[in-house]
């Protein structure tokens, strides 16, 4: 980053912006003339702060400070850290900065140094919902940044910059659209302005910025904004190619602290083949989030890492997320790992619960008794006069035989008062009812005539079922109603 003219800086220092998703694939070891993160220079060891005090500003006139980060690797871990120092040890003329830092999406090391291949590489890291909301690309991954605030004392600021990608290879760039940013806002304000886009404002990116019928003519062509593409494979990274130098400015008001993000992030790999809608027994589109008429099936994960496996990028870019986990990832926080999903108070008590109405189902199966007895006196009519002058009252009761084999029921009654009683369709007071079978048998109970049951109004009785051959007896307490003189 560069302040032109109004701020006297040391007009040398620049800033490189890679979106990188690779590490190195060994093969021969040509020296690049670029150097990222080179053992013996001591920038190379430089934390993100002092690479923006002593590297990317490095000038009393301008107070920097507030910084945080999100990076990949220590300061120490010069061939893995997603950032670093790049200087032009070869002086190439093709390469047009001398020194600088460079911020990626996977390692800084392998874009330079010696020629190597580059392959895919992830670090890990959550989004970043300041880049999706200014570039309106939601679903940011792998994400590195570095903010700090400054107070510059001019009334204008500017920087250069170019872009590179292993992306650019004359197809995958009319795919996919990785993102970065250079965000800037008055400190205590709202929306981040991105000032690194063209002069029509168009962010700068590979989809926006390639040539790629040059080296595809026969395949996809998504040629755009070709004056502002220096060319494929240039030779001094190991990058398939590059945007030209750009520049980038604003106005500022002089001593208003000002807070600067620089951010490069991973976009999930969509490649608009419609697979995941395809597949959707509800017919919706889960690339517009989340939707009520969603039913988790999975068709859309298993047809979209099916996609991912043939082209050659990651997998999972539809997932199953906890809703909480969905804010964090936005928040850039990372989301919670499964056993605090899963150990938590809520689903503790729930397990508790559930535990206890199990044990307590359980327990009533072995404790149930094997026969159920529901008896339900007939009261249209109350009762009747038989012609020997006797009161007649009629009870279904219904018997359920809870045993995998016929059994058979004797019944009786007690009471205070002299009653009998006797059984429709049978001369015995036994009945048989099959394995799991329920059974209804009408009961007559017969107060004598003249009788203390006959002429009161209601008379208790209890009536029992015992089941022959075994111990097993149960009683249903129930009114005789009489005549009531």
């Amino acid at each position: 980053m560069e302040f032109i003219n109004q701020i006297s800086l040391k007009g040398k220092y620049y800033i490189i912006l890679f979106l990188l998703l690779c590490s190195t694939l060994g093969l021969a070891q040509t020296p690049l003339p670029v150097k990222i993160n080179r053992t013996g220079d001591p920038q190379s060891l430089y934390s993100p702060e002092q690479l923006i005090e002593d590297v990317l500003i490095d000038s009393p006139c301008t107070v920097v400070s507030n910084f945080s980060n999100q990076v990949s690797g220590n300061p120490t871990d010069n061939t893995t850290k997603s950032y670093g120092y790049f200087i032009n040890s070869g002086n190439s003329p093709t390469f047009p900065f001398q020194e600088g830092i460079v911020l990626t999406t996977g390692r800084a090391f392998p874009a330079g140094n010696n020629a190597a291949g580059l392959i895919n590489n992830q670090n890990g890291l959550p989004g970043d919902a300041d880049l999706e909301i200014a570039l309106g690309q939601p679903n940011t991954f792998d994400a590195t940044f570095i903010k700090f605030t400054f107070t510059p004392v001019a009334d204008k600021i500017s920087f250069r910059y170019f872009m590179a990608s292993e992306e650019y290879d004359g197809e995958t760039e009319c795919l996919f659209a990785d993102s970065f940013a250079f965000l800037l806002r008055e400190v205590g304000g709202f929306a981040y302005t991105n000032l690194a886009v063209l002069p029509d404002g168009t962010p700068v990116s590979v989809t926006n910025i390639n040539n790629s019928s040059l080296i595809n003519p026969s395949g996809v062509d998504c040629d755009a904004n070709i004056p502002y593409f220096e060319g494929y494979n240039i030779g001094d990274t190991n990058y398939g190619g590059r945007t030209v130098v750009l520049t980038a400015s604003a106005d500022v008001i002089p001593n208003q602290p000002y807070e600067i993000k620089l951010v490069v992030a991973d976009q999930g790999d969509c490649i608009d083949c419609m697979a995941c809608v395809n597949v959707c027994p509800m017919g919706i589109d889960i690339r517009d989030g989340q939707q009520m008429a969603c039913i988790t099936c999975g068709l859309c994960i298993d047809a979209c890492n099916d996609v991912m496996d043939r082209i050659g990028k990651p997998r999972d870019l539809i997932g199953y997320m906890a809703l909480t986990d969905e804010v964090a990832e936005i928040a850039g926080k990372e989301p919670k790992s499964v056993w605090k999903h899963v150990f938590r108070a809520r689903t503790i008590m729930y397990t508790v619960l559930w535990s206890g109405v199990g044990i307590a189902l359980v327990v009533a199966l072995f404790m149930r008794s094997e026969i159920d007895v529901n008896v339900t006196p007939v009261r249209n009519p109350t009762f009747v006069t038989l012609s020997d002058g006797a009161i007649r009252n009629t009870y279904d009761v219904r018997l359920l035989n809870k045993q995998g084999q016929d059994e058979q029921f004797h019944i009786s009654l007690t009471s205070d008062a002299p009653l009998r009683i006797a059984l429709e369709g049978t001369s015995e007071l036994t009945v048989t009812v099959k394995a799991n079978e329920q059974k209804t048998q009408r009961v007559y109970v017969i107060a004598e005539p003249g009788s203390l049951a006959a002429t009161s109004d209601r008379t208790q009785l209890r009536l029992w079922i015992e089941q022959l051959g075994s111990t097993n007896r149960v009683s249903h307490d129930t009114i005789f109603n009489g005549k009531g003189d």
